[in-house]
């Protein structure tokens, strides 16, 4: 992809499928459930092996930088890159799970994080922190939340990342999970730190003390016990909407966290 751009869903969609069409031995473009507003959540399959991770960006419409840059990661990979990645694993990628709220954000509410239905999509997932906000909130309620949940019952995968800004870190402690479970996501973190020149957040960090649980990271952790971590591009200064020129600085600090993420868990 073309950095420096305010793509469209659309635009990203048929990118996607473009992709697809152009490299059909090497990528598949599948739908993984449709939104509130109707909108398809697009999701890439690549790479082979015998460790399967999912990766996830976009889960908050404001967040617009990651999906660019996770598609171009993706397209490194199909393109030019293989020998990196060669009989590692298959990733299975959803580079803009709340298309609704990325429209939304682009076209007129540069601060909207939730979906179409006024959800924010992570504090919408089952599990121990999951914490009612109002009555009758519901975890695992919105369209969103459910297709992530399935692939992840689909995939059974052997690790998971999701792409949120700001702060140029990365969340990896579980306060619901035992020791071992949280030194090995030490580990990995440290590993991923060391890549992107991110900082590690502290433990107590986890959950802001204002703030309710339901992560998709909770989730994935307290279902599958295996590792997830949430990286937070983009420095905390900047403000929304994020600009575009962000991509390519982005892009030049995660580019190699697929790959460290697979040798590492």
């Amino acid at each position: 992809m073309k950095f420096g751009k305010n793509y469209s869903y659309l635009e990203i969609l048929q990118y996607l499928l473009n992709l697809q069409q152009k490299y059909p031995d090497k990528v598949t473009v599948e739908s993984i459930g449709m939104t509130f507003d109707m909108r398809s959540i697009p999701m890439l399959i690549f790479g082979a092996g015998k460790k399967n991770i999912v990766v996830t960006g976009g889960v908050h419409g404001r967040e617009s930088i990651n999906p660019i840059v996770l598609i171009q990661m993706a397209e490194d990979y199909i393109t030019k890159k293989e020998s990196v990645f060669k009989n590692k694993g298959c990733i299975y990628m959803i580079p803009l799970l709340n298309p609704d709220g990325y429209e939304i954000s682009r076209m007129d509410h540069a601060l909207w994080k939730n979906n179409a239905n006024g959800v924010d999509i992570n504090r919408n997932f089952p599990s121990k922190t999951f914490e009612e906000k109002w009555e009758d909130d519901k975890p695992g309620s919105e369209a969103e939340t459910k297709a992530l949940m399935k692939i992840f019952y689909r995939v059974n995968p052997d690790g998971y990342l999701d792409f949120h800004s700001r702060g140029k870190s990365i969340f990896y402690y579980r306060s619901q999970m035992n020791d071992a479970y949280n030194a090995k996501q030490l580990k990995i973190a440290k590993a991923l730190a060391t890549s992107t020149g991110y900082t590690l957040e502290e433990p107590d960090h986890e959950i802001d003390a204002s703030d309710s649980g339901g992560n998709t990271v909770h989730f994935f952790s307290e279902y599958f016990e295996k590792p997830a971590l949430t990286i937070e591009t983009v420095a905390e200064e900047e403000r929304f909407p994020l600009d575009v020129r962000l991509q390519r600085e982005t892009y030049n600090e995660i580019k190699d966290t697929l790959r460290v993420f697979l040798k590492t868990i």
